[in-house]
């Protein structure tokens, strides 16, 4: 088997421990025998438990952005449009991979302490991202003037919103209709607001 066929099947095999036992119930001899490795190969990629969770929330969030980065950039359309897109996608990949985000939402705000300085640098990659989409808006006239980044950080909380149902795994399985309906749902909520017209 190739290093890195064995590296990824190790990451694999993290991401479901870790979700079913969390960070500190879990062990690499599990991790291992999930993965169909000895203990000592893990050690050979990762130098410790917390190495290997940091590398998987690395592979994820790099998996995530790529997401983004293919299926978003480049493509014509107006704000709007763009943001609508990227909300789509945000719960795509939040379906596809449902256990590394329920991980990381709950890295975000659990005992996991280390790991909230790395996240604040991706949820920064991720607000200046939306902040240009709106201040591309707001200069074309789509949106009213607002302060973009304030927009931005409403849009990414739609976001956390919208998948919640999805990473506690309440009433709603991945990929029905009721997790889509919400997200449109507060999209329109985003785009056109609660007043009447």
């Amino acid at each position: 088997m190739r290093k890195k066929d064995k590296r990824e099947r190790i990451l694999k095999a993290a991401v479901d421990v870790f979700f079913e036992k969390g960070f500190y119930e879990a062990t690499v001899e599990e991790i291992a025998t999930r993965a169909g490795v000895g203990k000592g190969t893990v050690y050979e990629y990762f130098a410790n438990k917390e190495q290997l969770f940091k590398e998987m929330f690395q592979e994820g969030v790099d998996a995530y952005l790529q997401a983004i980065r293919t299926q978003l950039l480049g493509e014509p359309g107006s704000a709007q449009e763009i943001l609508t897109r990227f909300a789509h996608i945000h719960i795509g990949f939040v379906e596809k991979h449902l256990s590394l985000a329920a991980l990381i939402f709950e890295g975000q705000r659990g005992p996991l302490y280390w790991l909230r300085d790395w996240w604040r640098q991706i949820k920064e990659k991720k607000v200046a991202v939306i902040r240009r989409v709106i201040e591309n808006g707001v200069t074309q006239g789509e949106f009213r003037p607002v302060d973009p980044r304030v927009a931005a950080e409403a849009f990414l909380g739609l976001l956390a919103v919208s998948q919640l149902p999805l990473v506690l795994q309440e009433r709603i399985k991945p990929g029905s209709a009721s997790s889509r309906e919400t997200l449109e749902q507060l999209l329109d909520i985003f785009f056109n607001g609660l007043l009447s017209k």
